[in-house]
């Protein structure tokens, strides 16, 4: 029986619920519930699926007979007696607990979506490519003080950095990768002015120079007559307005502006270079579209 199915199972015989737990292989440990019921009725049963060893065997199911048991072999070699919530898996050291936490747990009731909802997501700006990403991190250690600032606060230790190092990724040419690393005194200061020096560096060698786009003619012809955003994909976002008056090189970029007007954070200045681009055929600067790349 496939796991979606055990529902209708439940559902004619209403005196039984189920629970169905899974198995990690990797990290050998009891997952789930893969499936529950909600409400314990009089009958409840416990099942462990297993995957089969191959792709032709889908698995079976293991009656749990003293979840307790089984589980309390994952949490060590002390000979404790835990309570396990059948729906969570988490555990109490008393019944009486155990039977509290079982109450509470009952009533928390996981929302679906709904059939007709479809899945959507903010910040639509993250799914674009940034041309260079900084990793930075700093050690420190804890250095004794003495300060009293109030009755309610006390400090003992303060940190104090005492080395950093960052590493700069390059999403279009991993020549210009760069790992920096420096310890000693004053390393906040020197970890300002180096990385300040290494941005300004790519910034105007790298992001403040307009390239030329180069496009085939397909590519071209796809560019003309798209209809859908490639960020905003929605079946009922198709650009229904009219960009007769403006130029063909244009009339893309326009669709694309008045598509994402309100969901992408452009300022007027940044729409100002991209149809300046596009007229005198360069590709985007590459600060633009928050530092989108285009290649």
């Amino acid at each position: 029986m496939e796991i979606r199915k055990i529902k209708e199972f439940t559902q004619r015989n209403p005196h039984i619920s189920l629970n169905v737990f899974g198995y990690d292989e990797e990290s050998d440990k009891i997952i789930g519930p893969l499936y529950c019921d909600g409400v314990e009725m009089r009958i409840h049963i416990n099942l462990l699926f297993v995957d089969g060893p191959t792709a032709g065997f889908h698995g079976h199911y293991v009656w749990i007979k003293n979840i307790s048991s089984l589980l309390a072999k994952q949490l060590g070699k002390h000979r404790v007696k835990r309570w396990f919530c059948n729906q969570c898996l988490q555990y109490s050291t008393s019944e009486e607990r155990a039977a509290q936490h079982t109450l509470r747990c009952s009533r928390v009731v996981t929302e679906g979506p709904r059939k007709d909802q479809k899945i959507t997501f903010k910040n639509h700006h993250r799914q674009l490519e940034v041309p260079f990403v900084v990793y930075a991190d700093f050690e420190c250690i804890l250095e004794p003080v003495t300060l009293d600032v109030s009755a309610n606060t006390k400090i003992i230790n303060k940190h104090v950095p005492v080395a950093f190092a960052y590493y700069i990724k390059c999403a279009f040419d991993s020549g210009l990768d760069k790992f920096v690393s420096k310890t000693g005194g004053d390393v906040a200061r020197t970890f300002i002015k180096n990385l300040t020096s290494d941005l300004s560096d790519l910034y105007e060698n790298h992001m403040k120079i307009v390239v030329p786009m180069h496009m085939s003619h397909n590519e071209l012809d796809n560019f003309r007559k798209a209809t859908i955003c490639h960020i905003y994909i929605r079946d009922d976002m198709e650009l229904k307005f009219d960009t007769s008056e403006y130029p063909d090189e244009l009339a893309e970029l326009y669709k694309f502006k008045k598509c994402n007007k309100k969901r992408l954070g452009f300022f007027k200045d940044e729409l100002h270079e991209l149809e300046v681009s596009i007229v005198l055929g360069k590709c985007l600067p590459r600060r633009s579209l928050h530092g989108y790349l285009l290649k």
